[in-house]
């Protein structure tokens, strides 16, 4: 996933298994879309199935593979200590 993410050129798309990230500033939410439709349409382009229902969009926080991404960074989800 991650190569494909490559190739869409959008700064801030990282791949974690099967999970995607678009990272950016929420002050530019514009900005934000343009790379989240980039990364979606060059993920639609190679033929893997995206399920918009598991999606999440224009948050500042998430727990991903049990660690909490945020703005500052990221630690191991307080759950896994």
């Amino acid at each position: 996933m991650q190569v494909v993410l490559d190739r869409s050129g959008v700064e801030g798309a990282r791949a974690f298994l099967d999970d995607v990230t678009v990272g950016g500033s929420i002050d530019d939410e514009d900005e934000l879309w343009s790379r989240t439709l980039r990364v979606l349409f060059s993920i639609a382009e190679t033929g893997i199935v995206i399920n918009l229902r598991k999606c999440r969009f224009l948050v500042t926080s998430a727990v991903v593979l049990g660690l909490e991404l945020e703005a500052g960074g990221f630690r191991i989800g307080r759950k896994f200590l």
